[in-house]
């Protein structure tokens, strides 16, 4: 598991720049979408997943609720489940909001993404309470770096029989 979550945060950091805000929040969607479609493969078959992978009408929004369907069923429930479907469903929102409107009005896309990062860090424990300005970005890349770290961890089923599993000592 170990390897998997390296490779996880060595791809996300080659993809994903501390840039622009639009630019930032735009590939770090692109890059935890892989996550959940890694998440989708592990609890279907691959003829299924065929099927899922080509859709793209409203295609995040179908594949995160698909992913949530199919994690209800897992024998033992992720860690951190109520964090993750939240800033999922927060971060897809703002890819939407930044490939869809051109000027923003009312809330400004920092105050949603500092939105973004209080729900993956609700306690401020990850990055301190306050995030000023000139951090947003960097904390918003953290957020996003660790959400698709959850995914990575969350990935694959966990199921009874692995907990029960004793080592023999005979």
């Amino acid at each position: 598991m170990h390897d998997n979550i390296q490779k996880t945060m060595d791809e996300f950091e080659a993809h994903v720049p501390c840039s622009d805000a639009a630019y930032l929040v735009l590939k770090a969607h692109l890059v935890v979408e892989l996550r959940l479609l890694e998440f989708i493969k592990a609890r279907t078959t691959p003829e299924l997943f065929k099927e899922i992978e080509r859709q793209r009408e409203g295609a995040f929004n179908v594949k995160l609720l698909l992913a949530r369907v199919l994690a209800e069923r897992d024998e033992i429930p992720q860690d951190n489940a109520n964090i993750l479907w939240l800033a999922l469903d927060k971060l897809g929102k703002l890819r939407n909001d930044v490939a869809h409107i051109l000027v923003h009005k009312g809330t400004s896309l920092e105050d949603k993404m500092c939105d973004f990062v209080k729900i993956v860090d609700p306690m401020g424990e990850l990055f301190g309470q306050s995030i000023p300005a000139p951090d947003l970005l960097r904390s918003f890349r953290l957020a996003a770096s660790y959400l698709n770290s959850l995914l990575t961890i969350s990935c694959v089923p966990l199921l009874i029989s692995d907990e029960l599993v004793v080592p023999f000592n005979g």
